[in-house]
């Protein structure tokens, strides 16, 4: 667990989160989102689907299941996708849980934000021992990518789509963004969870993050294979926690993700 307060400047200020601003999304008596108001007012447009419920709206009871609600949901989602509502669109879905993992429903995950949904990833530290010290692999995003283009990030990460788990996904997202076999990958240890709620443009950006480590041999040297990186630097820790003071040049999860892997490694304050 990360303290905010021992966070760089710029970290702490991104993951400002004022609830007040937002509205409240139920399934039954459980919250499962957030809406700004004007979205939550163009939801009111299927009452079929969304009801309202104290300061804010709920799933209707008649859909009383994950395929009912999933189904129900995806038609609002193509009809707000045809205004342009969701740049980004992936074709890819989330799965929401209740707290004992019970699957509530399915989403497309670029609505994730505007619904303020919980969007499950999981995330990479690539460490490598050399005689100098350790050293961090850090991935620079593509220019094309739709969010946070050219941005730092972490080894490997993705989005855990429906039906898969973290480690799954992690054996996924290394051969695909970083070339490396899944003989390797299942070396990576599990380094325990993230988790972090914050107010964007879109809505708020909820994400419940696995976090794994890696200790590599110093002559794997990673490839990207599907075009979401444009780079890959091997940097000793020192040069890491010079580009963490940097604002916004990592992305908010992965300098989260690293600053956790430092700290459990007692290499930063």
């Amino acid at each position: 667990m990360i303290l905010r307060a021992t966070l760089p400047t710029w970290l702490q200020q991104a993951l400002l989160f004022d609830r007040a601003a937002f509205q409240p999304l139920l399934l039954g008596q459980a919250q499962v989102g957030w809406l700004r108001p004007a979205f939550a007012a163009r939801l009111a447009a299927w009452p079929q689907v969304f009801s309202p419920a104290g300061e804010g709206l709920a799933f209707s009871p008649l859909l009383a299941d994950a395929a009912l609600r999933s189904q129900a949901l995806a038609a609002v989602l193509q009809a707000l996708r045809d205004e342009a509502m969701f740049p980004g669109w992936r074709d890819e879905l989330y799965a929401l849980h209740d707290a004992a993992g019970v699957e509530l429903l399915r989403f497309e995950r670029a609505a994730a934000k505007h619904f303020g949904f919980i969007g499950p990833a999981a995330h990479l530290n690539g460490l490598v021992s050399l005689a100098e010290g350790l050293h961090m692999w850090i991935a620079t995003r593509s220019a094309s990518k739709a969010a946070e283009p050219g941005k730092l990030d972490n080894m490997v990460a993705g989005g855990i789509a429906a039906g898969m788990d973290g480690a799954s996904c992690l054996i996924k997202e290394c051969f695909e963004e970083a070339g490396m076999p899944a003989a390797l990958a299942r070396r990576a240890l599990p380094s325990g969870r993230l988790e972090f709620a914050r107010a964007v443009p879109q809505g708020v950006d909820a994400q419940r993050i696995a976090v794994f480590d890696i200790e590599l041999p110093a002559g794997f040297v990673p490839t990207n294979q599907d075009g979401e990186v444009a780079a890959f630097e091997l940097l000793p820790v020192s040069a890491v926690l010079e580009r963490l003071q940097v604002a916004h040049a990592f992305t908010v999860d992965a300098a989260l993700v690293a600053l956790d892997c430092l700290r459990r490694r007692g290499l930063a304050p």
